[in-house]
């Protein structure tokens, strides 16, 4: 299977993926390929600039996380995305 990106999700919210996000600025917290590749064996490090997210990050409080990967997969109508389990870390700021 080809992969077309994958990327780490935050959010203050347990439905945290690609369409409950913080809007995350910066590079690092996204990996896409074109074309699309197929990974295998291959790790990649994702990462959420905090200093240029500080608002995203403001409270103490729960904040959530998932890993998204997003298939390429030609003569399918809909490809969503495949999530990892959620991680929920506690803020204390």
């Amino acid at each position: 299977m080809r992969v077309q990106a994958v990327q780490v999700y935050s959010f203050t919210d347990i439905y945290v993926g690609d369409t409950v996000k913080f809007a995350t600025a910066g590079s690092g917290h996204r990996q896409t390929f074109s074309p699309a590749k197929v990974i295998y064996n291959t790790v990649y490090t994702l990462s959420i600039d905090l200093t240029k997210n500080t608002k995203d990050f403001e409270f103490s409080r729960n904040y959530y996380f998932r890993i998204g990967a997003l298939a390429s997969i030609t003569g399918v109508g809909t490809v969503r995305y495949n999530y990892a389990p959620l991680v929920k870390i506690a803020l204390e700021l």
